[in-house]
Parts: structure tokens; sequence; C-alpha cells
């Protein structure tokens, strides 16, 4: 992936110094309104982000939205996404209180908890980085797996929240052996797995909206050398900016012939009930395998 410009670079610190400055002294109600004008403005200015989820939309429902439908999708996308990064600085303080305040686990959380070791595998959906926080403090022993931000300031306030609540953070590159620790003190996992991964890289081909995307086995393979159990889970915001860590479907992830095509279809799943909180501007469908017609695509 090409790297920003130094330039880019300077002005996104800036910027992230500015709203560490500013975004954790504005109430709840504040940071709530501040995203849905930051997410409106962002749909009407981000030509090419827009092309690519219109794009995204129209593989996962063809022919099934209109354009109307599919703008308002993408708008409160957008303004999903603007709280997403807003709550970076706002739990950046008070970490805590706030959490203990704006987020709950609700009783599928609760009971999943119960079982450890556990991974938990969520996607880019409503607030990805709130459980593991939240998890902290309730049960200790919890880590998550990310990948480094290029901004260097705005990578040391996310890290910084991150390990507020005595996370662990475990690098992407090179984490697996991060993983098998946590696993056998009986940890807590949080893991990403809606991007493109493939096989050369350790992931397979798996069914996502009828058609086949690269995802990381790593779910399948940790359940396998070290009897972890697997769950997928959301925690999306309500209207007064207040989260809910849910778990998603019925059967565990590990109990699947295959889990990695398990946890794609739990993905899709949730992703078909509430799809205003899905990054689509992400390349999900990027690699085509050659026996499917490029028209889909």
């Amino acid at each position: 992936m090409k790297s920003r410009s130094p330039i880019l670079l300077f002005v996104e610190s800036i910027a992230a110094l500015v709203g560490l400055a500013i975004i954790p002294w504005l109430p709840r109600c504040g940071v709530v309104f501040l995203a849905r004008v930051i997410g409106l403005l962002s749909f009407s200015i981000s030509r090419r982000d827009k092309q690519i989820a219109m794009a995204n939309l129209d593989v996962a429902f063809p022919g099934e939205l209109s354009e109307t439908e599919k703008r308002d999708i993408l708008k409160r996308s957008c303004q999903s996404f603007s709280l997403v990064l807003l709550d970076y600085f706002w739990f950046a303080f008070w970490t805590e209180k706030r959490l203990r305040r704006w987020m709950t686990l609700d009783k599928t959380a609760c009971r999943a908890l119960e079982t450890k070791p556990l991974l938990i595998i969520s996607a880019h959906y409503g607030n990805w980085e709130l459980p593991t926080l939240r998890m902290a403090l309730d049960h200790g022993n919890v880590s998550c797996v990310v990948k480094t931000i290029e901004s260097p300031v705005f990578n040391w306030i996310v890290n910084r929240t991150r390990k507020s609540t005595g996370q662990q953070v475990l690098h992407r590159d090179g984490a697996a052996k991060g993983l098998v620790r946590a696993f056998r003190s009986d940890g807590i996992v949080g893991l990403l797995l809606d991007q493109n991964t493939l096989p050369e890289e350790g992931g397979e081909f798996v069914e996502f909206f009828g058609l086949p995307v690269p995802v990381s086995s790593v779910a399948s393979v940790m359940a396998q050398k070290t009897g972890v159990s697997v769950v997928t889970a959301h925690c999306a915001p309500d209207a007064r900016g207040f989260y809910t860590l849910t778990i998603n479907g019925d059967t565990p992830v590990h109990t699947a012939v295959n889990p990695t095509q398990e946890i794609a279809l739990q993905s899709e799943t949730l992703i078909r009930q509430h799809p205003e909180y899905w990054l689509w501007m992400y390349k999900r469908w990027k690699f085509r395998l050659a026996e499917y017609p490029a028209e889909r695509y």
C-alpha cells in the first residue's frame, strides 16, 4: 500500500493533537452530534471512497437497493465510522468511568466470557475497539491484535487508550506467539477478520455475500492448536452513543466444519440486518477467482 506523504502525515498529526485537546471535554451528546456532522461532510466530499462503497453495495445487494437506499446506508456508515474516530479521543480520558457509563455487555456476551481461553472475532462494524477495553476492566488478561497506524501521533493516542485498562497490545506482524501465550494463560483475545488475507499470507477463500473473498484462517488454526473457544461479536451504538456488546449467532465458530466460513457467514448475517454500521469503503471484493464472472465484481 502506498504511504501517505509527509505533509499529509504532519497535518494528520496536528489534527490528532487538536482532537485530543478538545474532544474529551465534550459531553456525550456533543460527540454524537459532531460525528453525524462529520459523517455527512465526509460522505459529500469523499468521491473515491463513495464510489468504492457504492460498488460494494451493488456486489452485496445486487439489484436489491435503490440509489436512495444505498446513499442513506452510506451516509449512516460514514457517521458510524466518524463516531469510532471521535471515540478514540473521547475515551482516552476518564476511560474506566466512561466505559462503565456508556458501554454494556448483554447476556450473550456475559455467557461467552465464562469460557476461557476465548478468541472474539469482530468486523469493522459499529465500534471494534471498545469491547476489549471494557473486558480488560472486568476480567483482566485481555489482548488485542492491531496493525500499526501510519500517523505516529494518532498511533500513540490509540495505543495509549488501548493500554489504559490493562489490555495487552499484540502487533499483527508476529502475533502468533503472543496469541499462543494468551490462550495458554486462559486469556481473552480480540481480533478483526474482515480484511483481505490471501492464501500465501495465511488466508483462504470463503463465500461472503455469494462471492469468494480471502479471509485469514488464524481463528481456525488457533482453535485446532490451542483448543481456544471462538465466537464472533459486534458492538453497535444506539442513538445516544451507548454501546452494547453482543455475541453473533447461535453456533460457536470453533464447532463449525469450516470455522473460517462460519466467521464470514455470521458477519454477513449481521451486516444484512444493519448494513449502516459496516465500513463499506474498503475493497472487500478486490480479488477474484478465475472461475467467477468479472461482471459480478
